[in-house]
């Protein structure tokens, strides 16, 4: 036997039926019929299944009906002075994520993060980043506690001239992050954002520059030869670097341009971003946030509200694909189902002689002139792919095999070609849905069968 709960989740696959919640637990079901068909005789037998439930000291009564007949059902219950109660709305799990259009990227060189826990709480609650890294942690094991709204990727200080790095993203539904790599004063993460396009994947290189001559060298050759290499795989949307190089701005630009870079560093201030011994901010900016793959006028912010370490904090944002509004051209749908514009088309393209390699400038520039693809405002970022007028991906292959060995293709070729598509397609449906039903063979798997291509040998072979 099927128990009610069974019933009601065949009933909702099926997508007949609806519940109703009525307060009417003192009634009998077969009762409630009958005064229901005596309010509106349509409303006879509309009751398919029904449960007594009992929440509390609430008690009310589920009611499975028809979609069809539901509101005249509500209202047949509250002419009987029935209270029917409301469903609460049923949200999906994709649509509890929020998009991100933009992130807030912070950088700090915290000298020993030993008792500054609390400060660096506040400065997380304050400034809110997306991504906040830290140099010089000397931290001697992986792990700092607990930190609210924030991943922790970090490397441990073991080992001379090696003093830690550490990366905080913001945790969330649209925010994720990974490890990568095993340098001691190189760290990357990759953070992915979800955006109103997708899912944006990100590549953060958390760096810190060690003051010796041979050590500064290496990692700066490291990290320019790590950019190239992950700049050519073009994996990522972005890639950022992040952190204390030991070097001036100026400098380092130099040998980024001489490795093949070309990022644009500028500050909003002139000032330095370390502060001496006796309080005051020296002229050299060492610590830098840039942009690899894309350029913007974004500056670096140094903000001088905190004094964790011996470092200014720096922030800087970027923007994230966004759908903003773009005159591209696409093609308009209601001119397509025109067979006026069709008729008009066809006669264009009677006139033009061209090859199987021109079909598609061709039929581009008489879409264009008959206004079928044209200029309208569309999503900016999203794909727009332009394809002829009632034309599927099958026939389009199939064109362009038959046609592929002719010098000439011509508009009667074009509509033979179609024509024997969408026969061949029928039939091909027709016989595969009958092997299914009398024999149980499936060949809904196979898209390219030996009888759907048997018309191309003599298409082929055929002249138009």
């Amino acid at each position: 036997m099927i128990n009610f709960k069974q019933k009601l989740k065949l009933y909702s696959l099926q997508k007949k039926l609806c519940l109703i919640k009525a307060m009417a637990s003192h009634l009998k079901v077969s009762e409630l019929q009958k005064q229901l068909t005596r309010i509106d005789p349509v409303l006879q037998d509309c009751i398919v299944s029904s449960k007594r439930h009992r929440r509390g000291d609430t008690k009310f009564t589920y009611l499975a009906v028809k979609k069809g007949i539901k509101s005249h059902v509500i209202n047949a219950l509250k002419q009987m002075n029935i209270d029917v109660l409301k469903e609460k709305p049923v949200y999906r799990q994709e649509n509890r994520i929020k998009t991100i259009n933009n992130a807030k990227l912070c950088s700090l060189n915290i000298n020993h993060l030993y008792g500054k826990k609390e400060d660096l709480e506040i400065l997380l609650k304050v400034e809110k980043p997306t991504v906040l890294c830290l140099q010089e942690t000397w931290k001697k094991s992986t792990g700092i506690g607990r930190l609210e709204k924030y991943m922790v990727v970090e490397t441990p200080a073991i080992g001379k001239n090696k003093p830690g790095l550490m990366t905080l993203v913001r945790k969330g539904g649209a925010i994720r992050c990974s490890k990568k790599g095993n340098d001691d004063n190189i760290l990357q993460t990759v953070v992915e954002i979800k955006t109103s396009t997708g899912w944006t994947k990100i590549l953060v290189i958390n760096v810190y520059v060690p003051q010796e001559r041979e050590l500064k060298q290496l990692t700066l050759v490291n990290v320019i030869n790590l950019l190239n290499v992950e700049k050519n795989k073009r994996c990522y949307k972005e890639i950022i670097v992040m952190g204390d190089m030991n070097v001036k701005d100026s400098t380092l630009k130099e040998k980024l341009v001489a490795g093949g870079l070309n990022p644009l560093i500028n500050y909003n201030r002139v000032s330095g971003t370390r502060i001496l011994s006796n309080g005051s901010v020296s002229k050299r900016r060492i610590d830098t946030i840039f942009r690899v793959l894309i350029q913007d006028s974004e500056k670096i912010t140094i903000s001088r509200r905190w004094s964790v370490g011996d470092h200014l904090l720096l922030r800087r944002k970027i923007i994230l694909p966004s759908p903003i509004a773009d005159d591209t051209f696409t093609y308009n749908r209601k001119k397509m189902e025109n067979p006026l514009v069709e008729e008009r088309l066809s006669n264009l393209l009677n006139s033009k002689i061209f090859t199987i390699e021109e079909l598609p400038r061709v039929l581009k520039e008489v879409c264009i002139s008959t206004k079928i693809y044209e200029k309208v405002k569309a999503p900016k970022g999203m794909p727009i792919r332009w394809r002829h007028v009632n034309v599927y991906k099958r026939f389009r292959h199939a064109t362009k095999r038959v046609l592929i060995k002719r010098s000439e293709a011509n508009v009667q070729m074009y509509t033979m070609l179609k024509k024997k598509v969408e026969e061949t397609r029928v039939k091909v449906r027709r016989e595969r849905a009958k092997l299914w039903a009398f024999k149980g063979v499936n060949l809904y798997k196979s898209n390219r069968s030996r009888d759907f291509w048997k018309w191309l040998k003599g298409c082929s072979n055929t002249s138009v």
